[in-house]
């Protein structure tokens, strides 16, 4: 990440939210469907994340240094951060419409990539009721 727009210091690491089901979100505020999507991702972070759900959004590298604002008004609980250069949506192959959502299951494996919007509340309650065996 280029930098956190609501996090002190260097952010979540995913090793860290080993044992979360996570959803990564690549968005920009430039973006129609990405603004209109917010109210149904905070819905679904509060909805689950008692039960161990984690989001972390990247914003894209363009129109980042807009994001700051936009997550302060919006009240956006979970960390945002600024793409560095687009390396991590170009990693993810995050280009053909936003938002684009990856969903990591408590073991720390991609289970679903590029997912659609209509489709996040199922594979986040899936993800959720699987259980991890004691390692």
């Amino acid at each position: 990440m280029k930098e956190w727009v609501n996090v002190d210091g260097d952010g979540p690491r995913l090793t860290d939210l080993k044992g979360s089901v996570v959803v990564l979100r690549v968005w920009a505020t430039w973006c129609g469907p990405c603004q209109k999507s917010v109210p149904e991702v905070k819905r679904l972070y509060e909805a689950y994340r008692e039960q161990g759900l984690a989001i972390v959004s990247v914003h894209t590298t363009r129109g980042g240094n807009k994001a700051a604002a936009f997550v302060k008004a919006k009240q956006i609980p979970w960390p945002v951060g600024v793409d560095d250069s687009d390396k991590t949506a170009n990693v993810l192959g995050a280009v053909a419409g936003k938002p684009d959502y990856y969903l990591i299951d408590r073991k720390g494996i991609v289970r679903f990539a590029d997912l659609e919007e209509d489709e996040l509340e199922r594979a986040v309650k899936l993800l959720l009721a699987e259980q991890v065996e004691a390692e």
